[in-house]
């Protein structure tokens, strides 16, 4: 008589189990990987969200590690200016920064949880509503606290005081940074902008020069940009002809970035160099050709 029931009991422990530790987690990483699908080969952060509330509903042992995965998700999606409506992630950040508030309290000695955290709350803060970002400061002064070389901590902990004006703390910040990982373009290149936030041009340049030349990942049309901008207002034309140039390559047919060399070797004194440039954006694009001709004549250039 004893025997059925310790059989039912063995198959009630079972199916438990499979329920627990297989069926659950397989849900959760279901939806999962459809939020990452979505975030990350999509561009679609409002698909993200719902898949991913929809693997935080379920129970599953494995949340904590899939919460930070998720952020992680969320942090490129910020990075590539995929996210366009603070809406659209707003429910389901915050329930990320939740679950990672609970490891934080669960693996109090470890720095992964608050660090990803505060880059929830920094995504929040640039997309939803500026007050997040002291919560972000919040959680990185804790990892910071945690992991004092890490650099990583320092970089983010600056990030976040950039985000929230604070030039002198953003400054101090990532100044530990580069010394701690001289090698790496980002911290060099936060370290330029805070410099130029802050009204020290001197300083801003070489670090900004510095960011791009170490991370190629941030040498983006953008950065360049920004970068040349700055460097018009120091007359630095070497420089920005070196960008123009880089600029031109990857976009070999497009005929502008060809008049913005000329422009540049004009202001330089190249006037050879300046009338085969804007020669070249007048071929490689005929809307250019009018504005081309009076470049040409208004610099006497032939």
């Amino acid at each position: 008589k004893g025997a059925p029931i310790i059989l039912i009991a063995a198959a009630g422990v079972t199916l438990w189990l499979f329920w627990q530790v297989n069926y659950l987690p397989l849900r959760a990483s279901y939806y999962l990987a459809l939020s990452e699908n979505a975030g990350r080969y999509s561009n679609s952060p409002a698909v993200w969200a719902k898949n991913l509330q929809a693997s935080l509903r379920v129970p599953s042992y494995l949340k904590l590690e899939s919460a930070v995965l998720a952020v992680s998700t969320l942090d490129t999606m910020s990075k590539q200016n995929i996210i366009k409506d603070g809406k659209d992630i707003k429910d389901a950040a915050l329930a990320l920064v939740a679950v990672l508030a609970e490891g934080i309290k669960k693996y109090p000695r470890n720095y992964i949880y608050p660090v990803w955290a505060g880059q929830g709350y920094l995504v929040l803060g640039e997309y939803v509503e500026p007050a997040y970002f002291a919560q972000g400061v919040k959680f990185l002064e804790q990892a910071r606290q945690i992991a004092p070389k890490k650099q990583e901590v320092y970089f983010l902990l600056g990030q976040a005081y950039l985000y929230q004006k604070n030039t002198t703390a953003a400054k101090d910040i990532l100044q530990a940074a580069v010394a701690i990982s001289p090698g790496l373009g980002q911290p060099h290149w936060f370290l330029g902008l805070a410099y130029e936030a802050a009204g020290e041009r001197q300083q801003a340049v070489p670090e900004l020069k510095q960011g791009l030349q170490l991370e190629p990942g941030l040498q983006t049309e953008q950065n360049i940009l920004y970068l040349i901008d700055i460097l018009a207002e120091e007359k630095d034309y070497a420089t920005i002809l070196d960008y123009y140039q880089l600029l031109s390559q990857w976009q070999p047919a497009e005929g502008y970035w060809h008049a913005k060399l000329a422009a540049t070797y004009l202001a330089q004194g190249d006037r050879v160099m300046a009338l085969t440039e804007i020669m070249t954006a007048a071929e490689l694009d005929m809307r250019l050709q009018a504005a081309a001709q009076k470049f040409i004549q208004d610099n006497n250039l032939q």
